[in-house]
């Protein structure tokens, strides 16, 4: 039986069920404690949370280079020893830095547990700020960053966060050489001893033995903690068009953006709904105009970058050379069609489909389960989140999608940054 490929599979119904939330294992002025438990798992992945982001640094390279020197030794064991004591059990650590948290993750086999705990907990709790260990550190950092400043789309949106918040606000700020130059061991060391352990949340996914569990609830509670501050900063804002040039560019690199609603708003799902449709999957209005139509770029995405104190709207793709300002007359185009015209019923469709599969394929297993609450817990949210997102994709019409981006879709708003290539521009 031949496939006609002009036609897609049929579509099957959702059924969506609230996903559970985790069990509280532990709460106390000193910290709390979540377990998505899966007695089946082989695997328990346990992640830690400091409440502090680049925020409450006085150099934005302060977090980053702290997480890194942890990984590199404690007081204990040098980046040798510990890197040998996790690849022995087949154990993987991470450490990642957010503008609004600090995150630490062990993944380990649960049977070995205990035998990987105490190294992870020593690292989280004495590292050794060695000055070598820091200077390749440095090197290694200075390299990396010089790489990502050399592609023009960094560049493109680096000005344009810098440009809606400020070159100073934590969500404007990106590093730069000297930032990186300007920080000793004895910077590391009082900064560590600012933030560390500073409102702990501690989600834990898979299985995990019962005294192994006791152990991790008496260690975190033994720990010296502290309450961090909740503070934000205000934006000051830049210019608003920007228009410069890159060497090593062989596109044009454009990108647009605004501060929108925080996911705490009612209407946030809604505006999930709405900023997909124009820019945020394949089937997308930027997609298909700026891409399918006019062969301009091989990709071109809207998307929401939501952090606890504010949400970044930003539009950004790589195009042909002198399409960018073509293209940005078309994404202000695309973006009045969907305030004064209605969407088809079937694109409609094809839109509400998608992301329902999007949203509950995140729901596959206890570990996403886990992340996911992770995130809800760094933006304040509760778990009736999802049931909102769902609810307002569920319910989507052409009507209320034009609602939606006739209030919060403002072309007017909108700083624009374009990166040409320098032989272009002369």
């Amino acid at each position: 039986m031949r496939v006609n490929r002009l036609e897609g599979p049929s579509l099957a119904s959702f059924i969506f069920k609230q996903p559970p939330p985790p069990r509280l294992i532990q709460s106390s002025k000193k910290s709390k404690i979540f377990f998505y438990r899966e007695e089946s798992a082989s695997l328990v992945i346990v992640q830690v949370i400091w409440g502090v982001g680049f925020g409450k640094a006085s150099n934005k390279a302060l977090p980053y280079l702290m997480l890194e020197m942890m990984k590199r030794g404690s007081k204990k064991r040098g980046l040798v020893a510990i890197a040998r004591g996790f690849e022995k059990y087949g154990a993987e650590i991470h450490f990642r830095g957010g503008r609004d948290a600090l995150l630490f993750e062990l993944k380990v086999l649960s049977a070995h547990f205990s035998d990987v705990w105490p190294l992870f907990l020593e690292i989280l709790s004495e590292p050794e700020f060695e000055e070598k260990s820091l200077e390749n550190l440095k090197k290694k950092s200075i390299s990396a960053l010089k790489q990502e400043e050399a592609q023009p789309a960094f560049l493109a949106k680096k000005m344009l966060r810098k440009g809606i918040f400020g070159g100073e606000h934590p969500y404007g700020y990106t590093l730069d050489v000297d930032d990186i130059l300007a920080i000793s061991c004895e910077d590391l060391r009082k900064y560590f001893a600012e933030v560390s352990w500073k409102n702990p949340f501690v989600v834990l996914s898979g299985e995990i033995a019962s005294h192994d569990g006791a152990t991790l609830v008496r260690d975190i509670e033994h720990l010296s903690l502290r309450l961090a501050d909740e503070s934000f900063w205000e934006k000051n804002q830049g210019e608003k068009k920007i228009k410069t040039t890159h060497p090593n560019s062989l596109q044009d690199s454009i990108a647009l953006g605004a501060t929108t609603i925080q996911q705490n708003d009612p209407d946030y799902p809604k505006l999930v709904v709405a900023n997909t449709l124009l820019g945020n999957f394949f089937s997308s209005r930027l997609m298909q105009n700026i891409r399918e139509k006019k062969g301009y770029t091989y990709g071109i995405y809207s998307q929401l970058v939501p952090f606890k104190g504010a949400t970044l709207w930003m539009i950004a793709s790589d195009l042909k050379v002198g399409k960018a300002e073509e293209s940005i007359l078309a994404v202000h185009k695309e973006i009045e069609r969907l305030k004064s015209e209605l969407a088809p019923i079937q694109e409609i469709e094809i839109l509400k489909n998608y992301l329902k599969g999007q949203l509950i394929s995140s729901f596959d297993s206890v570990f996403s389960l886990g992340y996911l609450y992770v995130n809800l817990h760094i933006h304040s949210l509760d778990m009736g989140y999802y049931h909102r997102l769902y609810s307002a994709i569920d319910s989507t019409t052409p009507f209320s999608i034009q609602a939606t981006a006739s209030k919060y879709f403002e072309n007017q708003g909108l700083h624009e940054v374009v990166v040409a290539p320098l032989k272009a521009s002369t």
